[in-house]
């Protein structure tokens, strides 16, 4: 995968923990777990969280990803979604 690749999946992963506007210890442990993965390092992470674009439909967002990419990314949105141990899965 590459690295923009990289940095669009973990935005998508940083979107949908926010969601919510509280983002728990869990949740950030979670984003930095993926952030990890790719081995991104402080520079890296740090255009992760500052190209949040939390006005762009999600939708949107994850045209941006290849299908491997976003096939992979839908494996672990629902854990993503549940790192609070908080899942409204309405």
């Amino acid at each position: 995968m590459e690295r923009e690749q990289q940095k669009l999946y973990c935005q998508i992963i940083a979107r949908l923990v926010l969601v919510d506007e509280d983002v728990s210890d869990e949740e950030h442990a979670f984003l930095e777990a993926q952030m990890d993965r790719f081995e991104f390092d402080d520079a890296t992470r740090d255009e992760v969280l500052e190209g949040l674009d939390l006005a762009k439909p999600m939708a949107e967002l994850a045209s941006g990803l290849s299908k491997e990419t976003g096939d992979d990314l839908l494996k672990v949105l629902r854990s993503a979604a549940d790192a609070d141990g908080r899942f409204d899965d309405r």
